[in-house]
């Protein structure tokens, strides 16, 4: 991309299709650009420089994908699960289910760290699940709001550092 003045300019840049509705999120890692679409989307993997699909894995109601080190994870809802995807042969080789994620169209992160995926999970707050074995590791329910009718409260994103944990 380029930029003029304050402005990002877009010409001369290339779109590619995507098997379902909306792109839910994007992660580059090497060579490869790996895209989750929503309700029956999946994960689609591109080559990096020459936007050629190399693979889509169906993963219905995908809502975001991280990558740690060999491992791809894919958090999906209606119900809440991850799925972890081997990152050079682009096999599944787990799925994993967790509370919540249970929202239809809705957003849901998930974050690696240490081998450990931080999910939010709507209606189940944050979910901390071990990629390895599914083993739900921790959580934080989502938060009771004063004023608010607790259906109307979610938990759609959380992001990791150190020994903190974001939650939005």
């Amino acid at each position: 991309f380029t930029t003029k003045g304050n402005n990002l300019v877009l010409d001369e840049n290339s779109r590619v299709p995507l098997p379902s509705f909306a792109g839910t999120s994007v992660a580059v890692s090497g060579d490869r650009i790996y895209v989750t679409c929503g309700d029956t989307g999946g994960l689609s993997v591109f080559h990096r420089s020459k936007l050629e699909l190399e693979k889509h894995v169906e993963l219905p109601d995908a809502r975001w994908v991280d990558i740690e080190k060999d491992t791809v994870v894919v958090v999906q809802g209606t119900p809440g699960r991850i799925s972890v995807v081997d990152k050079k042969t682009l096999d599944i080789l787990n799925t994993f289910s967790f509370p919540g994620a249970d929202t239809p169209e809705s957003k849901s992160t998930v974050q690696l760290v240490d081998g450990k995926a931080f999910v939010a999970a709507g209606t189940g707050g944050v979910q901390v699940l071990s990629v390895e074995t599914g083993t739900v590791l921790g959580s934080v329910p989502r938060p009771s709001v004063p004023g608010l009718d607790p259906s109307v409260v979610v938990t759609n994103a959380v992001a990791a550092d150190r020994d903190l944990v974001f939650i939005s």
